[in-house]
């Protein structure tokens, strides 16, 4: 696969620091976890694939790799991936996620796409994990830009795009320092489709190129409606006599 961007020396000396203060504090939190580990049952699944022991095997299609952040981005990152399956069936769709809350949404909305927990930001994991996913296309959900994530795409030469982004005014505005742009690898990032107008406009002002931004909405909010004969079972599996009033509140 033919490199996207050049790497950049002075990215990776940044990145090198950033893996020796995140080593310094897996160290120090290392009683911790494994007492975690030991106690909690949630902490043991995806240990292998966390440390990218045990990844989906490769298969002859070339693989598109979804990554999402937990299970709010999950809902997004599967209409997407649904969209991408029907449309591209040349192509595998795989599905990732920080967390087992994250995976199960998937297995839920999408039950015949693969689906697993994504490898930890650290060196020399990263770069196991994305050799083994020999993905052609990375697409991370809303911003999930983690230092040496970008760093294993930049030496693989593996396009990234983000998918629904969203970029609030703080971190726009620290995207406009060069370190954290170096860090974050924001300049590797090939396509931003974002949510909104004013995302655009600050992806700009902290200065990723126009020509790498499309508004493509929120694909969170514009997934399917049920149908009415959806929300009667809806209702009818909710118990609820006539038409009450249904406060829902999430983030």
């Amino acid at each position: 696969m033919g490199r996207v961007f050049p790497i950049d020396p002075g990215a990776a000396m940044l990145r090198a620091l950033y893996t020796l203060v995140l080593g310094v504090g897996l160290l120090l939190a290392l009683p911790w976890l494994l007492f975690r580990v030991a106690t909690r049952e949630r902490y043991r699944r995806g240990l292998l694939e966390r440390f990218a022991l045990r990844l989906p095997p490769r298969r002859q299609r070339e693989r598109i790799w979804i990554h999402a952040a937990s299970a709010g981005e999950m809902v997004a990152a599967a209409a997407l991936a649904r969209q991408i399956a029907q449309c591209e069936p040349r192509f595998e769709v795989v599905m990732s996620s920080t967390t087992t809350a994250g995976v199960e949404v998937a297995s839920r909305l999408l039950p015949d796409l693969v689906r697993f927990i994504a490898p930890v930001d650290v060196g020399l994991v990263a770069r196991r994990g994305f050799r083994r996913m020999a993905a052609r296309v990375l697409g991370l959900v809303e911003l999930e830009l983690w230092p040496n994530w970008m760093s294993a795409a930049e030496h693989l030469g593996l396009p990234v795009a983000v998918a629904n982004g969203r970029v609030g005014e703080t971190t726009a505005r620290r995207l406009r320092w060069s370190v954290a742009r170096r860090l974050l690898g924001t300049d590797q990032v090939a396509i931003w489709a974002v949510q909104s107008d004013e995302v655009r406009e600050r992806l700009l002002r902290a200065g990723v190129p126009e020509s790498r931004i499309e508004v493509t909405g929120n694909v969170k909010v514009d997934v399917d409606r049920p149908t009415n004969r959806t929300r009667a079972a809806l209702r009818d599996e909710l118990r609820f006599a006539g038409d009450p009033f249904v406060g829902l509140a999430g983030s």
